[in-house]
């Protein structure tokens, strides 16, 4: 599944910059909710007309707001990462990279750090400084314990690279390591049981999408539809990943 970044909550980090003059730091979870968008379930909704002008509005806002914080304030590590992932969000990439790597720079460097750069070059489909970034924070999760929820965007974010280059055997063993880790989410199962699939492992793939069998709602038509197509052994149809 491709993956998009959302921005959400917008009007509350406004208030927290200029109510409370004491930012919240984000990281890439914030982005992301797992890495499908993130093992993150990143199921976009399609909204109005008129609430997507009244999103674009508010964003446009809180870079206004967050630009002018920034200025006050132009070492705050966690400004210049709010402030990044909105260019992100908006499609501002250059701008979001000058800010990362001011921060990976100036700051300790963590998982967080790196893939929130790599999900910006993911973005930018500059795939091999992604999955470079994204193996830095491989080694350093591999050194300390790190919650699930980074390690999921780690990983998710480097399998579904690996799929949308066709390496469905590299792709594998990062989407069954996230499956085994947190196998109620059911864009975990989606994806596990795609790349059993794309490598050729179809009862495997069958057991898997049985899993998700009356998760309509959380999955989502689409993607339900091609559960449902494998269940009742077609394997012709939907044969792109999703």
């Amino acid at each position: 599944m491709k993956i998009r970044v959302q921005q959400i909550g917008a009007t509350a980090l406004i208030l927290s910059i200029v109510v409370l003059g004491n930012p919240v730091h984000t990281t890439a979870q914030d982005m992301t909710a797992s890495t499908k968008e993130p093992a993150a379930t990143m199921q976009s909704v399609t909204p109005s007309t008129e609430n997507s002008v009244a999103a674009v509005g508010t964003n446009h806002s809180l870079i206004a707001v967050l630009e002018e914080a920034l200025k006050h304030k132009p070492k705050d590590r966690g400004l210049r990462n709010q402030l990044a992932q909105m260019y992100l969000a908006e499609g501002q990439y250059d701008k979001a990279l000058t800010l990362f790597e001011k921060s990976m720079k100036h700051g300790s460097l963590i998982p967080e750090s790196y893939n929130n750069r790599a999900m910006l070059y993911y973005k930018m489909k500059r795939y091999a400084e992604a999955k470079d970034d994204l193996a830095h924070a491989l080694q350093l999760e591999a050194k300390d314990h790190f919650p699930d929820s980074t390690v999921n965007m780690t990983e998710g974010l480097m399998g579904n690279i690996l799929a949308e280059e066709g390496d469905y055997s590299g792709a594998l063993p990062y989407f069954e390591s996230i499956y085994k880790r947190t196998p109620s989410n059911v864009i975990n199962v989606f994806n596990y049981a795609q790349a059993l699939e794309m490598t050729g492992k179809r009862e495997a793939a069958k057991a898997v999408y049985m899993k998700l069998v009356g998760q309509e709602r959380s999955l989502g038509s689409s993607l339900m539809t091609k559960v449902q197509a494998r269940i009742d052994g077609d394997w012709d149809t939907f044969t792109e990943w999703l």
